[in-house]
């Protein structure tokens, strides 16, 4: 499957597509409970799942990452495109999502250096530890469009780090590399 974005239209396989979603952060529910979610939305009309990343559940313990169990975020966008479901990930760093921290780890406040929200040094060292560690969240994207069974709607992952979420994606990766020297 081919996502893009074509003057003020999204193109699925070449085909104008309306993206109907809505948020299931796969966090918060049972990996048990997934299909059946999934099987509701596309009831409803859905044909996108939009989720978070919640960086403080996958890195509980500095540089410790967890991806199974309820936390397996590519056997859940898996479970969704075997239910016809496109997928918005959402990786943060910072998530808001009414989570404890916005989604960031308790342990990053430890580091006196640290300003959280910001293009702060330290704040992006762990950021870039916990991105590499998503890696494994890519590779698994990358697998699943190879087996094209889902399409990944994504925005580049460090916007976020600003804590910006609702500016364009290109002012953002503008400032971005503007503030790394780029």
């Amino acid at each position: 499957m081919e996502f893009k974005i074509k003057g003020n239209q999204f193109l699925l396989n070449g085909e104008p597509i309306k993206i109907i979603s809505g948020a299931v952060h796969y966090f918060r529910n049972m990996k048990c409970t997934w299909r059946d979610i999934f099987k509701k939305m596309k009831a409803m009309g859905l044909n996108c799942v939009e989720t978070y990343c919640a960086w403080n559940l996958h890195e509980k313990q500095p540089g410790v990452y967890d991806f199974e169990g309820n936390l397996d975020i590519s056997l859940f966008i898996e479970t969704a495109a075997k239910e016809g479901l496109m997928a918005i990930v959402r990786p943060g760093p910072y998530i808001c999502a009414e989570w404890e921290f916005g989604g960031l780890p308790w342990w990053i406040q430890a580091d006196d250096e640290i300003e959280i929200r910001c293009s702060n040094k330290a704040y992006i060292k762990y950021f870039d530890r916990y991105y590499t560690a998503e890696q494994v969240i890519e590779k698994a994207m990358k697998d699943l469009k190879k087996k094209k069974t889902v399409s990944i709607l994504g925005f580049p992952v460090r916007m976020q780090v600003l804590g910006i979420k609702f500016l364009p994606v290109k002012l953002v990766m503008k400032i971005w590399c503007r503030q790394q020297g780029k």
